[in-house]
């Protein structure tokens, strides 16, 4: 294949791996820190974990809790939840493509079931922006909104990533990419009927600071429902520039070597909110509250207690 620079169509099915994560089927068997809430064309499982402010983390109940750190949970009660495009047999509700304001719907549907009535919202990716979206339309519910490795808007301006690419993706990380990409026939071998992880996998140049790092114990035991993430990740989302400025403050986490979702796309970014403080952090990829989780908890939980 071409460079990172110069392969658009990589780029694209870059995007698709990079904002998902998916999970098994949920047994029957439930724990009390567990659960599955019913919402009109799928059943979204969660996972209660952690201690102190109460939290909702948007995108996978199985992927995200591997990624934050005992600081993380021992200062926020996450409810982590479930997306439907991570839920094998979910189906589109009512029809609809399922896009971001069909998951800000979801959010809602299962905030009220859940019984959560004030809470910070924390999203990773694509589901950082449904974050944003969510707390735009209900700030009543949300006291802080988190959005990691997140775009401002989709589809990618991609003359700015790209841009981004070239004078940030030194030789020698484009060497290892070329040498990890060597390996991708063994990882498809390795992870039949997944090609999507096995491709995730191979392009760890691309997402992570460590271009080496192997991210198959993230993934362990993930499926997608190819439907619904290809909806999302092939839907539209801009701001309105005209609606009302949202007093919901919002934290934005990007990492220095985040080559898919650029930090630079925050650059002059315009979304509706009065306070936006957006972080870079310089020894992370796409994923920084793994990646640099001591630093990433210092600067969220500061600014959770409104000191940053």
């Amino acid at each position: 294949p071409g460079t990172p620079v110069q392969s658009t169509r990589l780029f694209g099915r870059l995007l698709l791996l990079a904002l998902f994560a998916a999970l098994p089927r949920p047994t029957a068997a439930q724990s009390a820190e567990s659960g599955t809430l019913q919402l009109p064309g799928a059943a979204l499982p969660y996972v209660v974990e952690g201690r102190g402010t109460p939290c909702l983390v948007y995108g996978s109940s199985v992927y995200y809790p591997r990624t934050f750190s005992p600081r993380f949970k021992s200062a926020l009660r996450c409810v982590h939840l479930t997306e439907r495009g991570f839920v094998p047999g979910a189906t589109r509700r009512d029809g609809v493509p399922f896009g971001i304001d069909e998951a800000v719907h979801d959010i809602e549907l299962a905030r009220r079931q859940l019984g959560m009535e004030r809470f910070v919202l924390v999203g990773h990716s694509i589901h950082g922006l449904v974050a944003l979206a969510y707390a735009a339309r209900y700030p009543q519910h949300v006291s802080h909104v988190v959005a990691i490795g997140s775009p401002p808007t989709i589809p990618l301006p991609a003359d700015s990533a790209n841009a981004y690419r070239a004078r940030s993706l030194t030789p020698g990380r484009q060497a290892q990419h070329a040498r990890n990409l060597r390996a991708l026939d063994s990882l498809v071998a390795a992870h039949p009927r997944r090609q999507a992880i096995a491709m995730y996998v191979a392009n760890a140049a691309l997402y992570w600071a460590d271009s080496t790092y192997d991210a198959t114990p993230l993934w362990k035991g993930m499926v997608m429902n190819d439907t619904l993430t290809a909806d999302l990740q092939g839907g539209s989302f801009t701001w309105d520039s005209a609606r009302t400025p949202v007093s919901v403050p919002a934290f934005v986490a990007v990492g220095r070597h985040d080559y898919l979702v650029t930090p630079n796309l925050w650059s002059g970014a315009r979304v509706p909110f009065r306070s936006v403080t957006v972080r870079v952090f310089e020894r992370a990829g796409h994923t920084a509250q793994l990646e640099e989780s001591s630093a990433f908890d210092e600067q969220l939980l500061a600014f959770l207690a409104g000191r940053g």
